[in-house]
């Protein structure tokens, strides 16, 4: 069985989980302690949404940040955590 070429859709679907560069920020930004919950606090800020799967069938997983204000704190947060990390916004 190791020696059977495995399904193309398998492989893909491995990828998105878990290997792509979206499921590897979801999974860390989703460990992080990244302020309070935004639905429970008024006086809270930003956004921050985790999607996995938009639809049955969808693999997707990924971190998105709405707006620029939203990047800046979590950046701000990333730095007050130690995270060794720089966000960068691409242009295409």
């Amino acid at each position: 069985m190791l020696g059977d070429i495995a399904p193309e859709d398998s492989i893909g679907d491995w990828f998105y989980l878990a290997q792509s560069a979206n499921a590897q920020a979801f999974f860390y930004l989703a460990h992080l302690d990244l302020g309070p919950d935004f639905s429970n606090n008024v006086d809270a800020a930003g956004e921050i949404w985790f999607k996995d799967g938009y639809c049955p069938g969808n693999d997707t997983r990924k971190v998105e940040v709405p707006e620029n204000i939203s990047l800046s704190l979590l950046q701000a947060r990333l730095i007050d955590l130690g995270e060794d990390i720089k966000i960068e916004v691409a242009t295409w």
